[in-house]
């Protein structure tokens, strides 16, 4: 005779429903509370913010004033509100620089404050913090503790640090990226394509990923992810465009002045290193290096079968980290992706203290290179190789023991997948 226990009764969707705003409510007022100590013990206290006074200050000029965000104008009062003068010549001059779309995100700060907007724009980006950790792991089932220790360490990240306390972007571009990620794993192609849309507010974060994953999807036969993906740049495009309909000459404008005033590709990673080497061999290593970037993501295309998802995330993965070693115009605040290889891997199987060994490493030389080669208030070139090097190293070895691991998807029961599980 067969025993089993029995089966408890299902809840009442209504209890359902009232569990699931209660949940809302409570985490809407944490927020609210994290918002208000945030603003009276930080951002009223300690100046900063500039990367995100920029655009909040652009943004305004044009929603509010009326002007245009990227005119000389209010480039100058972005300046005077900053710095209390005019740039010189031969410092940075704090031009608005973004597509247009970003101020679906800016938009709703405007009434408030610059410390409140900065305040509550700083607690929404621990949020895509979050949200970033929870999509690299999905379907991974994260403990309480695994989830706090995760975000927590993602935080503590030299690349996230640096872009919440600047206010930076590339935080919501980063969540975007791995919404895409997620969004294709979980099969949900509209989604996947207009979180895609999303990634192109910086172009230099994404100029390799976007096509790389459009293509893929072609061949996949997924074209929802194109459907969603027009969509959303229809509407990063067009919507600024009701209002501002030269919006994206006087961008273009922008971003050449931009570039003229901050040294240009002078800060990708493989230029720094060229750099160090000198003349010959600096030109060789630049165009070698992009030659090999090229050459090898074609590659990788031609060799990744479009229906496997586990090859064609780790072609996605090898996008991502070769993107941050040629961007044209990055930043440190730009590496946050440097963490996806070891989240990917963690997620398909990577033995916890290998894990949180390699977390250690991601979280202390990049603030030592950082605090070692300082001078003054200024980030110096050497800050910007750690996280590259790094996340290259874990995705080559994620690559060559890792992709023979059964992923942890098949414990969660990702439709066709099998049910063993293999630690690295």
């Amino acid at each position: 005779m067969a025993w089993c226990l029995p089966m408890e009764p299902e809840r009442p969707k209504s209890l359902r429903l009232a569990n699931t705003l209660l949940a809302l409510g409570l985490m809407f007022a944490l927020a609210l509370l994290y918002v208000w100590a945030t603003y009276v013990f930080f951002t009223t206290r300690w100046l900063g913010g500039n990367d995100l006074f920029v655009v909040w200050r652009a943004v305004r000029a044009w929603l509010v004033e009326g002007q245009d965000p990227y005119s000389e104008a209010v480039t100058r009062t972005v300046q005077l509100e900053m710095l209390g003068r005019l740039a010189g010549p031969n410092e940075h001059q704090f031009g608005f620089a973004y597509p247009l779309g970003i101020a679906l995100f800016i938009a709703p700060l405007l009434p408030f404050s610059f410390p409140l907007a900065r305040a509550i724009w700083m607690v929404f980006l621990q949020g895509l913090v979050a949200l970033f950790v929870l999509a690299s792991t999905w379907p991974r089932r994260l403990r309480p503790l695994e989830l706090a220790a995760l975000v927590g360490a993602t935080l503590l990240f030299y690349p996230t640090a640096r872009a919440i306390i600047l206010g930076q972007p590339s935080v919501l571009i980063t969540a975007a990226i791995a919404a895409v990620l997620w969004a294709v794993r979980a099969e949900r192609d509209v989604l996947a394509g207009v979180a895609l849309g999303l990634t192109t507010l910086k172009p230099q974060m994404s100029f390799l990923f976007v096509p790389a994953v459009l293509l893929w999807a072609w061949r996949a036969g997924r074209q929802r992810v194109w459907w969603g993906f027009g969509a959303a740049l229809a509407a990063l495009v067009l919507g600024p465009a009701l209002r501002f309909p030269a919006w994206p000459l006087s961008f273009l404008e922008a971003v050449r002045a931009y570039s003229a005033y901050t040294g240009g590709i002078q800060n990708a990673p493989l230029l720094i290193l060229g750099e160090w080497l000198g003349p010959p061999a600096d030109t060789l290593l630049w165009w070698g290096g992009l030659f090999l970037v090229g050459g090898g993501l074609v590659w990788l295309h031609r060799r990744t079968a479009p229906d496997d998802q586990r090859a064609t995330e780790r072609l996605f993965l090898w996008v991502l980290v070769l993107t941050t070693w040629i961007a044209w115009r990055t930043a440190t605040t730009n590496q946050i992706v440097g963490l996806l290889p070891l989240l990917a891997w963690w997620r398909d199987g990577l033995k916890a203290r290998r894990f949180w060994a390699a977390m250690a490493v991601f979280l202390v030389v990049p603030w030592w290179v950082f605090l070692a080669t300082l001078v003054g208030d200024a980030e110096q070139p050497a800050a910007y190789l750690p996280v590259p090097l790094l996340s290259l190293v874990v995705l080559a070895a994620y690559e060559r023991w890792g992709a023979a691991n059964r992923p942890v998807a098949d414990v969660v029961g990702v439709p066709g997948t099998s049910n063993t599980v293999e630690n690295a």
